[in-house]
């Protein structure tokens, strides 16, 4: 494995475009959550960038992550190496006109702006999951917006309305509850 480090951050609609691919490796003490219960790992996680535009034009990243960690077993307290290994393919976002892609079927949706629990607050109008057609195209959301995962209030929220719509939505919908 080589010593090479992924960028921080990258402007993956230019890199698409491009048709760039990066590849590098990430610390497992940059994954805190995945670091948290792991015992060790003794080389960090390779991860491959794929960037590409497909042929409706659609600014797609794949990326694939591999790594080896060792983790204690729960029954007879000895260590053992887990091999982990993951793949997702984003479609990128990035006007009203985009919309029509979320019926054709992404993984990922991410926000981060303003909201309230019972609005999302989108600056493109994607929040009215009543209009979508995606039917077994179900998307994980992301959601980086105050108080817009709080179901803890008299009303439905925003939240909620995204995973109990039938035949519509998301598989899962992860966001704040607080400011």
């Amino acid at each position: 494995m080589s010593n090479t480090a992924l960028p921080r951050e990258a402007e993956l609609r230019t890199w698409a475009s491009r048709g760039i691919e990066v590849e590098g490796d990430v610390l497992v003490t940059r994954m805190p959550r995945l670091h948290a219960v792991v015992a060790s790992a003794e080389e960090p996680a390779r991860a491959r960038l794929s960037c590409w535009k497909d042929e409706q034009h659609r600014y797609i990243v794949d990326v694939n992550v591999l790594m080896t960690v060792v983790l204690e077993c729960q029954r007879c307290l000895s260590d053992c190496e887990l091999e982990l290994s993951t793949h997702s393919s984003l479609c990128l976002l990035w006007n009203e006109d985009s919309i029509d892609r979320i019926n054709d079927g992404v993984s990922l949706i991410t926000y981060f702006g303003h909201s309230l629990s019972t609005s999302s607050g989108f600056e493109i109008n994607i929040d009215e999951v009543t209009n979508w057609s995606n039917q077994g195209k179900y998307p994980l959301m992301l959601v980086n917006s105050c108080y817009n995962g709080n179901i803890f209030q008299v009303t439905t929220s925003n939240s909620e309305e995204f995973v109990q719509i039938p035949n519509k939505g998301a598989i899962a919908y992860i966001a704040s509850i607080r400011q």
